[in-house]
């Protein structure tokens, strides 16, 4: 009985070694494939970040620039502004002097 009784406890061992190696190997797949899922979500989630990066860069890009065309337009039409007031500066000036002379030729003994 004792013959059987190793021979049993040897086959017991031997099945338990061969149920922890497939155990192992299976342990191994399933963490080869949790790092494998790990790299294409860090993988996908720098993609998208780059992808964000870009169409920020680019809407700060067509900000920058319709801020850059408001200003130039802003000075061009102070500059419009600055020279039609100018302009009317100048007649009014000029119809001050006029009036002037006309009250000085109205009335040359007043003075």
């Amino acid at each position: 009985m004792t013959e059987t009784g190793n021979s049993d406890d040897l086959r017991e061992a031997q099945k338990e070694v061969r149920h922890l190696k497939e155990t192992v190997v299976a342990l191994r797949d399933e963490m080869e494939q949790l790092r494998a899922e790990r790299d294409e979500s860090a993988h996908n989630a720098t993609a998208e970040s780059q992808t964000e990066i870009r169409q920020l860069q680019a809407t700060i890009g067509a900000l920058r620039d319709e801020l850059e065309n408001e200003r130039a337009q802003a000075a061009v039409d102070r500059s419009e502004s600055e020279r039609s007031l100018r302009g009317d500066i100048d007649h009014l000036q000029n119809m001050i002097t006029a009036l002037r002379e006309q009250l000085e030729v109205a009335s040359p003994a007043d003075a």
